[in-house]
């Protein structure tokens, strides 16, 4: 309950909900198909996060109305963050999927199990 001109943040809310997590999570799918997963999921949040600033950039006033709002509600932004389960979830998949790359590369004597080499396409 910021002000009744807060349908904006509500719309941004939703929208970083319900598109931008079934983007995401639709992005970490396609990712899992290809034969660089890794890269792929890089490149995924990339572009997921240039969409999402030029929608934050279409509408000025929202960073003003999201610190109005974490202060009036308390809320921290992990807490905001955890809030939007389809957008946190899609996230942290292209996440772990990206980053399981990484570590593999800089690592590559890591033990991991054979069915996770073949789920990220690494040789055996």
């Amino acid at each position: 309950m910021v002000n009744k001109n807060d349908g904006t943040l509500r719309s941004w809310l939703q929208h970083l909900n319900s598109i931008i997590g079934m983007l995401l999570f639709t992005m970490f799918l396609a990712c899992l198909g290809t034969d660089t997963p890794g890269i792929n999921a890089f490149i995924s949040l990339v572009l997921v996060s240039i969409f999402n600033e030029g929608f934050k950039r279409k509408h000025s006033n929202l960073k003003r109305q999201l610190s109005l709002y974490k202060k009036i509600n308390k809320i921290s932004d992990v807490k905001l963050f955890f809030s939007n389960p389809l957008f946190t979830i899609g996230y942290i998949l292209l996440c772990l999927l990206f980053f399981s790359h990484v570590m593999l590369y800089f690592f590559p004597n890591l033990p991991v199990p054979e069915i996770i080499k073949l789920w990220l396409k690494l040789p055996v």
